[in-house]
Order: C-alpha cells, then sequence, then structure tokens
C-alpha cells in the first residue's frame, strides 16, 4: 500500500541517489581511490585490492546516501501530507493542520538578531568545531571497511536526527525550536538512526532504502501521535 502511495517520491529519490553515485564516484576514483589502493596494498598485499575495491564502494555508497538524504528532504513535507490523510480517513483520532508545513518553515526561517561580532565569533568556533569533527570522520572512513561501519555508528543520531526534522517540524514547530521534541526521545531516535545507517549500507539499494526510511519516519510519529491523543481523551473523561 505504501510503496503504491509512494511511489512518486521513491522513484525521485531513487534518481537523486543514482545522481550523487556517478558524480562521488567519478570524483571518488580519480582522486582518492589511488591512495586508498595503495595504502591497502601495502598493509594486505594482493588482498588489499580486494579490499580497496570493497572499501571504495561503500565509502562512495555512504557519501552517495548522505547527500541524497539531505537533498530528500524536501519531499519530507510532502509525504506527510499524504500519510495524515490516509490515516485521517482509517482514524479520525488524527487532527491535521493544513498550515502546520508553512508554520514550521516560518518559525525555522525566523532568527534573532545577533550583535556582529559575537555572531562572527560563534561562527568560527562552530565553523572550527565541525572542520575537525568531520576531517575526524574522514580519516576514521579510510580505515578498511570497519572505518565506514564506525563511522555510520557515530553518525548515529544525526541520521535519526536528519530523517526526524522535517516531519516533526510539522507536527510541532514550536518544540522543534528548542530541541525538546527531538531529544525527549533520544534513545528511540538514535535507535532509528542506526537501523537507517545499516540499510543505507547496502549499494544502489539505499536510494530505495532512504525512501522507506522517510516513510517509516513519518508512520512513527503519526503512531505516536494517535497513542497520545488517545491517551489524552482517555485521561480527560476520567
Amino acid at each position: 500500500m505504501w510503496t503504491n502511495l509512494f511511489w512518486r517520491e521513491m522513484t525521485l529519490i531513487f534518481l537523486t541517489y543514482l545522481s550523487k553515485l556517478i558524480l562521488v564516484s567519478i570524483v571518488y576514483y580519480l582522486l582518492l581511490f589511488p591512495f586508498v589502493l595503495g595504502i591497502n596494498t601495502v598493509m594486505w598485499g594482493p588482498l588489499g585490492i580486494t579490499v580497496a575495491v570493497v572499501h571504495s564502494i561503500l565509502q562512495v555508497n555512504m557519501y552517495a546516501s548522505t547527500l541524497t538524504r539531505l537533498h530528500s528532504a524536501k519531499y519530507a513535507p510532502l509525504v506527510m501530507e499524504r500519510l495524515t490523510s490516509v490515516k485521517t480517513q482509517s482514524n479520525p483520532a488524527v487532527v491535521v493542520h493544513p498550515n502546520s508545513v508553512s508554520t514550521a518553515q516560518q518559525t525555522i526561517s525566523v532568527k534573532p538578531k545577533r550583535h556582529l561580532a559575537k555572531a562572527a565569533f560563534s561562527f568560527m568556533v562552530k565553523l572550527g568545531f565541525k572542520m575537525t569533527y568531520f576531517t575526524s570522520l574522514f580519516f576514521l572512513s579510510l580505515v578498511p571497511i570497519v572505518g565506514i561501519l564506525l563511522v555510520r555508528i557515530s553518525r548515529s543520531g544525526t541520521i535519526g536526527y536528519l530523517y526526524s526534522v522535517p516531519f516533526l517540524a510539522a507536527q510541532r514547530p514550536r518544540p522543534l525550536k528548542k530541541g525538546e521534541t527531538f531529544y525527549q526521545d533520544l534513545g528511540k531516535n538514535i535507535a532509528f538512526g542506526v537501523v537507517s545507517g545499516i540499510l543505507e549500507l547496502l549499494p544502489v539499494l539505499s536510494g530505495l532504502c532512504i525512501a522507506t526510511n522517510y516513510v517509516g519516519r513519518g508512520l512513527w510519529i503519526l503512531d505516536e501521535r494517535v497513542f497520545n491523543s488517545i491517551h489524552e481523551f482517555h485521561r480527560r473523561s476520567l
């Protein structure tokens, strides 16, 4: 049912993944693969060629999946709208807020005015931290095969957050602004990120996995919403 309902979004996400995969492959095999091949050949001898090829496939897929996930977030509001419509027909407990997406976008886009010097200092600190963090992840990803898995595990929270943000923004824009909604169920969201990251390890099929992960995250939020609505109804009736 869900596959038929979201076939267009899944196709677009998969095509996006293929385009990112081709682009990343060209850059990777021209610039980085000779270095990876040389290191693995020195470490493992003739076996290093096989290790380098397998590692390169996983690493290219990891970068392509990350870019696809970021690019495909724009489909999440449409997925959420369709999920809400279907759930509303089957369960009246789901309340539809037609202006929730636009309200969330307005809430997120509004930024308080800050002093220029403080803003510049804060930006430089954040930039330095992010550069250090992503540089560390890059060198960690060069560790043959195991490094890719370690990067996925270390990025589980981020993966879960990126899948959650579009849906949480559509449902609860105010708590999202403070980060309360995501961090209230931090363990569940990280677990979702771990599972999503494992599914994204599959080359080629990763694009479809990203699409199903978005649909699954939307269903999860709607199920929680129905449960909370029913629980609130019973609480008030007592």
